[in-house]
């Protein structure tokens, strides 16, 4: 019986055969101080890969970070025109709807403008909504020709206005032509 559980036992090159298939190098080459067999290459990383990946990660730094605040000075812009340019169209919508006059006050000193200003009383459950163009930055300044108010009439015309957004050196022109019609230019 002893003769047949040493047959199932792998000879040494059959294990051997077998590690070279597998590509298991039998490498006890190094020691470690307590006996442990370690790897010449499993030291960690040199001085000099890593001040290579800080020049990287430095040099990339230098390039995005101009980069990200011109996409925020862009952004900023253009999402408080949007915002004005959404309450535009609905005041006009608005005002042709309920067939009355619905006012946009502008305040150049706080950079800001009052919604639906209903200065006349004629709609009682109107509400004034005050929207700071500060919301979407500190920065932008609002500037406008042709008075501190714009006028939906109830057949949605109005008066001529131009609106501006700045923020640095990027701004964008909304425009309300008589008939009431707003564009971005």
């Amino acid at each position: 019986m002893v003769t047949q559980v040493t047959d199932r036992i792998p000879k040494e090159s059959t294990i051997f055969a077998m590690m070279d298939k597998m590509r298991i190098n039998a490498d006890t080459s190094a020691k470690d101080l307590k006996g442990a067999s370690v790897l010449l290459d499993s030291r960690g990383f040199s001085l000099i890969e890593l001040l290579t990946v800080i020049a990287i990660v430095g040099i990339i730094m230098a390039i995005a970070v101009p980069a990200y605040n011109t996409w925020m000075v862009h952004n900023s812009v253009n999402s408080a025109s949007s915002a004005l340019f959404a309450k535009l169209k609905q005041a006009r919508n608005m005002a042709v709807a309920q067939s009355r006059s619905v006012k946009l006050t502008f305040n150049t000193v706080s950079d800001s403008f009052v919604y639906d200003a209903d200065t006349a009383g004629t709609c009682g459950a109107c509400k004034n909504e005050t929207v700071l163009l500060s919301q979407f930055s500190p920065k932008i300044q609002l500037t406008k020709t042709g008075g501190n108010s714009l006028t939906f009439s109830s057949q949605g015309t109005a008066a001529s206005k131009t609106i501006t957004l700045t923020n640095g050196g990027y701004s964008k022109v909304i425009t309300v032509n008589i008939l009431g019609r707003s564009y971005e230019n």
